[in-house]
C-alpha cells in the first residue's frame, strides 16, 4: 500500500473513532397528559418541586400538571425525563426514596404563586386523612402552615415514589373560593393580634411582574399624602401583614395576588380594587364578599404597553404589560373615603 492509501487509511480511522455512536432504540416509558381525577392512586412518582406526578405507565395527572408549562414547553425537565424527538422519556429511577401514604395538595401553580397557595391549596389541608406532601417550603409558606397548624411532610428529593397518594379535588380557583378559606382565616387570627394604627393600607404592587404599574411611585405619594401607610407585602411576615390588615377599615389594591391578603381583613372593612386595563378577574370581590368585606372597583380605562425587557426578560412572563393609573381614580377614592 503507497504512503498515501496508508494515510487515507489512518485518516478514515481517526475519523470514525471521533463520529459519535449510532442512537439506538428509545428506552424509557413516554410521559402522557390524563385526565386524572380526584382520589387514592397506587405507586404513583411525585416529583414535588414541579408538582407533578404520573404513574408507571406514564400517565400525568393533568390537574396537577397543568401548570407544567413553567417548567418548559413540555415535561422534558422533569426529574429521570429525556426528551427524545417528539416524545419525553422517564426512565424509573432505583433508588429514589420511598413514602407510604401522602396527599399531593399542592400543583405548581400553587407552590409559586400565594394567593393560589392560600385560596385554592390551603383548604384541601384542613381535613386530610394523609400528610400533606411538599418541596421545602418557603418562609411565606412555612409561616401560613405554622398559623393554622398544620406541618406538612416536607420532601427534599427531586422524585419520590408514594405507595398510597390522595389527590384533592381540583380547585375552581379563580372562578371560586372554597369557603373553608373561613377555617384558616380564623385559625390564623386567633393567633395574631389587630394593628388598629394602620387604618388605611395600600397594598403596593411595586416589584410586580405580570402587570407592572409606570406611576406606581407617584401614586404611592398621594396615597401617603391621604394617610395611607404604603405596604409592600414581600418585605414582611404573613404574621406582620395579618396584623396589619385585621386593623385596616380601607384597603387598596391593584388586582394581583396581593389581593388574597384581603382574607385577614376585618369584616366591614371597605376594599378598593384597582383593576388594570383588560382585566376582568373576579375573584378579589368573591373573596371581599365571602368575608364580610364592602368592595369597590375601580377599572382603569388607559392603555396596556408591551414591557420593553432588552437584557434578560426571563424573569417576566410573556403576559406581562405596563400600565398607568387613571387621574380619575384619586377623586372616585376621595369621594368614597374622604381624606
Amino acid at each position: 500500500m503507497s504512503r498515501v492509501g496508508r494515510l487515507v487509511r489512518r485518516v478514515d480511522r481517526r475519523l470514525k473513532a471521533l463520529a459519535p455512536a449510532p442512537r439506538g432504540a428509545p428506552t424509557g416509558v413516554p410521559l402522557t397528559m390524563v385526565a386524572g381525577g380526584a382520589g387514592m392512586y397506587r405507586n404513583l412518582w411525585y416529583a414535588p418541586g414541579a408538582g407533578v406526578a404520573f404513574d408507571d405507565a406514564g400517565q400525568v395527572f393533568a390537574s396537577l400538571a397543568r401548570p407544567v408549562s413553567s417548567l418548559g414547553a413540555d415535561l422534558s425537565r422533569l426529574p429521570h425525563v429525556t426528551p427524545r424527538e417528539a416524545v419525553n422519556l422517564f426512565t424509573a429511577p432505583t433508588n429514589a426514596p420511598e413514602i407510604a401514604r401522602g396527599t399531593l395538595f399542592a400543583d405548581g401553580r400553587g407552590l409559586r404563586n400565594y394567593a393560589r397557595f392560600l385560596l385554592a391549596n390551603l383548604p384541601a389541608v384542613l381535613s386530610l386523612d394523609a400528610p400533606a406532601l411538599m418541596p421545602p417550603p418557603t418562609r411565606w409558606q412555612a409561616d401560613l402552615l405554622d398559623l393554622i397548624g398544620v406541618m406538612p411532610l416536607v420532601v427534599d428529593a427531586p422524585l419520590v415514589r408514594v405507595g398510597e397518594a390522595l389527590l384533592p379535588p381540583e380547585p375552581g380557583f379563580p372562578a371560586a373560593i372554597d369557603p373553608r378559606v373561613l377555617e384558616i382565616r380564623d385559625r390564623v387570627a386567633a393567633r395574631v393580634e389587630a394593628w388598629s394604627e394602620r387604618e388605611r393600607v395600600y397594598l403596593s404592587g411595586y416589584h410586580a411582574a405580570r402587570a407592572v404599574m409606570t406611576d406606581e411611585a407617584a401614586f404611592e405619594w398621594a396615597l401617603a399624602q391621604r394617610g395611607f401607610v404604603i405596604i409592600r407585602p414581600e418585605t414582611l411576615t404573613v404574621r406582620q401583614l395579618v396584623g396589619v390588615l385585621r386593623g385596616a377599615r380601607l384597603v387598596v389594591s391593584a388586582s394581583g395576588t396581593a389581593l388574597a391578603h384581603l382574607l385577614f381583613c376585618a369584616p366591614g372593612a371597605r376594599v378598593v380594587e384597582i383593576q388594570p386595563p383588560g382585566t376582568s378577574s373576579a375573584w378579589g370581590r368573591i373573596l371581599a364578599e365571602l368575608i364580610g368585606a364592602e368592595w369597590h372597583g375601580f377599572s382603569a380605562s388607559g392603555p396596556r404597553a408591551v414591557i420593553d425587557t432588552p437584557l434578560d426578560p426571563s424573569p417576566r412572563p410573556d403576559t406581562a404589560f405596563s400600565w398607568s393609573v387613571d387621574e380619575a381614580f384619586l377623586p372616585f377614592l376621595d369621594a368614597l373615603a374622604p381624606p
